[in-house]
């Protein structure tokens, strides 16, 4: 995977496998995540990840400085006796020192699912600015508590968010027929 895509003035970034990531850059990500979350989390006292580690991530530096991440997780949503795939979006965290970079990754972290012929992506946050950087992506938003295999979305201020990847009919089909706002199940863990 290792993939680095330059843009200017010393901005880049990189979608590495979980694999590829050195100690180096896994201390940076411990920094920014516990800089992003401080007073909201305390799952990233000794880890990279809240809930399950995620398959890759997407990583934004400024020259080699680590300003901006997304984590994404690969998954399968069982509705009526089927498995459909998706992605999990989550764990995003800008640099407090260079802010403005959400929707970039957002938009990245999609491009990049979308190579890999799903359908859609699936978030979960209370954050205002996820909620708002969502609607401008034209996702469809879910007030309800997330409950999959014994993992509860623990606040009740929690949005569920599904990302459409494919511009069709059918993407938004399978959204509502996953009867979301009901508790369903997850395969593979939990979305994040």
């Amino acid at each position: 995977m290792n993939s680095k895509v330059e843009k200017t003035r010393g901005i880049y970034y990189q979608i590495l496998a979980e694999n590829e990531i050195s100690w180096q850059t896994q201390s940076k990500i411990h920094r920014l995540l516990n800089e992003t979350y401080a007073g909201v989390s305390s799952s990233f006292l000794a880890k990279t990840y809240s809930k399950s580690i995620p398959q890759q991530r997407i990583l934004l530096f400024k020259n080699e400085e680590l300003i901006g991440h997304l984590g994404l997780f690969k998954r399968y949503l069982i509705s009526n006796a089927k498995e459909i795939p998706f992605f999990g979006i989550g764990l995003i965290a800008v640099s407090k020192v260079t802010p403005g970079f959400g929707l970039a990754l957002l938009r990245w972290g999609l491009a990049e699912i979308k190579k890999s012929n799903i359908d859609f992506a699936v978030g979960i946050s209370s954050n205002p600015t996820v909620i708002q950087l969502s609607k401008i992506l034209r996702a469809k938003i879910y007030k309800a508590r997330l409950v999959a295999n014994g993992i509860d979305s623990t606040k009740d201020t929690d949005y569920i968010i599904f990302y459409p990847i494919k511009n069709s009919n059918n993407t938004i089909d399978i959204i509502d027929s996953a009867n979301i706002g009901n508790t369903f199940k997850i395969v593979g863990g939990s979305v994040f």
